[in-house]
């Protein structure tokens, strides 16, 4: 590896909090398991199914609707992308997208927290998005992934409304479907983002000028460039309404994220959600939901994902017209918990291992020759909302 590499490298959050002791909440005296899940083998119900022959019923390549942005990718890359369990019950059940974050796929984001709970679900049919490049790319190729999986996964569903729940990266990537494809917003019930970073992180300025000086010469992975807190891409994404919700959300984060900084609830904070169409949002610091308390303690940016909070506010969601309520919650009972009912404290450290895996495959990416000097260009379709100076790039 050159030494601009691993600089290049260096400057991101991701890489030092994948060196460092994951904050991590109290490890539970007993694995909790509320709906006996681990008594059933999740390889065997991993079985994906082959999207090949299963066709839309409706168009919705190259366009499903006057509106929606252009795709670059073309249709088999974007079905390629989405992992539908054998037991898919195509409408019989709400289907339940689950997209991962930055250098991990969903598959491994998910296995050991959300697809694990809801696969056990009467009501709720998981699918999970592997995206190429583990989310490395840039994001404006990734979020293709979300607006066609949406409209796909409905129309094979008998028209069915879907709900999504993201990680990290993820709420960008669904935020930016959203806005610049518009077909997408009617077909969604319910966003659940955890950990977001809608507004970037401030960690991936800890190198400061000289660390910015090297980000301008070295290669660097194109989805971690964006996700500064002061990239074209964050800006060009939070105009304009950007930064208010399309659908009703439920956001949950935590103020130990080590990742996403700040994680505040209010408007400062990266993974805040705005509500100015008044389609409903909550947002919800898990400390401030368990003051003190089992619950609302020290959780990573990967440990929200087994946060008791955050599963009971998705299930609410879900369960609920509009956005996850804390009032409806019985947080007596779920803030003396450390895990989401279901989990065990295996499921904890596959979840926790999320953070190395990515971190390794950011280097993988790097070295492989795919990362940039410099950020990705706006693409021309949302021009209108890039900063004036701002690099314009072909759709």
């Amino acid at each position: 590896m050159h030494f601009t590499d691993i600089i290049s490298i260096s400057l991101l959050g991701l890489f030092a909090v994948a060196l460092a002791a994951p904050l991590n909440p109290p490890t539970p005296p007993h694995d909790i398991n509320a709906n006996a899940l681990a008594a059933r083998s999740m390889a065997h119900r991993l079985a994906y199914r082959d999207l090949t022959g299963i066709a839309a019923a409706v168009s919705i390549f190259p366009q499903k609707a006057e509106g929606d942005a252009p795709y670059s990718n073309n249709e088999a890359t974007l079905k390629s992308a989405i992992k539908m369990p054998a037991s898919f019950s195509f409408g019989k059940k709400m289907p339940v997208i689950l997209g991962p974050g930055t250098g991990v796929t969903g598959t491994q984001t998910f296995t050991g927290n959300f697809l694990k709970q809801l696969m056990n679900s009467t009501t709720l049919d998981p699918v999970v998005l592997d995206i190429p490049d583990d989310l490395l790319n840039d994001i404006q190729s990734n979020a293709e992934f979300y607006s066609y999986s949406i409209n796909y996964i409905s129309a094979v569903s008998n028209n069915a409304n879907v709900s999504v729940i993201t990680w990290s990266q993820g709420s960008m990537d669904m935020q930016w479907a959203m806005k610049y494809w518009p077909s997408t917003r009617p077909t969604v019930s319910d966003f659940v983002p955890v950990s977001p970073d809608l507004k970037g992180s401030t960690i991936i300025d800890f190198t400061g000028v000289v660390g910015d000086a090297f980000q301008a010469i070295a290669p660097v992975p194109q989805s971690l460039s964006q996700q500064k807190d002061d990239s074209n891409f964050v800006k060009t994404l939070n105009a304009n309404g950007g930064d208010s919700a399309f659908v009703p959300t439920t956001a949950v984060f935590s103020s130990s994220d080590e990742v996403v900084k700040p994680q505040l609830n209010n408007p400062k904070g990266s993974g805040f959600f705005n509500d100015a169409r008044n389609v409903g949002v909550s947002n919800t610091l898990v400390q401030e939901a368990c003051p003190g308390q089992t619950a609302g303690g020290d959780y990573s940016h990967a440990g929200v994902l087994y946060n008791p909070v955050a599963f009971a506010l998705a299930m609410d969601a879900l369960s609920n017209p509009g956005p996850g309520q804390l009032s409806r919650l019985d947080l007596t009972t779920i803030c003396g918990q450390a895990l989401a009912a279901g989990l065990s404290t295996a499921d904890k450290k596959a979840t926790d291992q999320t953070i190395p895996e990515a971190a390794a495959n950011v280097i993988k990416y790097t070295l492989s020759g795919k990362a940039i000097v410099g950020e990705p260009g706006i693409k021309s379709y949302a021009a209108k909302d890039a900063p004036r100076k701002a690099k314009i790039a072909p759709a």
